[in-house]
């Protein structure tokens, strides 16, 4: 996320630091960062649109559920989430991002909606 023009307090004024450790940005209903998560299984909270880039990456995190506003995950999302085991995926997605889920090397389950029309490769 390309920031120019603004300081540090500017940003964090933007952004909503949950109890959990995610971070979100309410103006554009995107989940910034969930690597700091400090519950196993994640819940992403209601009305969010976007998992951005990068934003599990490295989480400790075994299952997420996604509402079913989820409409678009980015690039590398979950890359190196070595414990997560479980993740659905709502309707709204059509395409997995290349890279997505990574080196996530104990998932075992990924429910694919039958609207989702193309997976790309890494």
């Amino acid at each position: 996320m390309k920031m120019t023009g603004t300081n540090k307090e500017d940003i964090k004024e933007k952004m909503s630091i949950e109890e959990d450790g995610a971070i979100y940005i309410p103006s554009t209903n995107t989940l910034l960062t969930g690597k700091d998560v400090t519950t196993s299984h994640y819940q992403v909270k209601a009305g969010t649109e976007t998992i951005a880039g990068g934003a599990f990456t490295y989480s400790k995190v075994v299952s997420i559920e996604l509402p079913e506003s989820v409409h678009s995950i980015h690039e590398r999302a979950f890359r190196e989430s070595k414990n997560l085991v479980e993740i659905n995926i709502p309707s709204k997605i059509m395409e997995i991002c290349e890279s997505t889920f990574l080196t996530c090397e104990s998932l075992k389950s990924i429910v694919l909606p039958d609207t989702c029309l193309s997976i790309q490769q890494m």
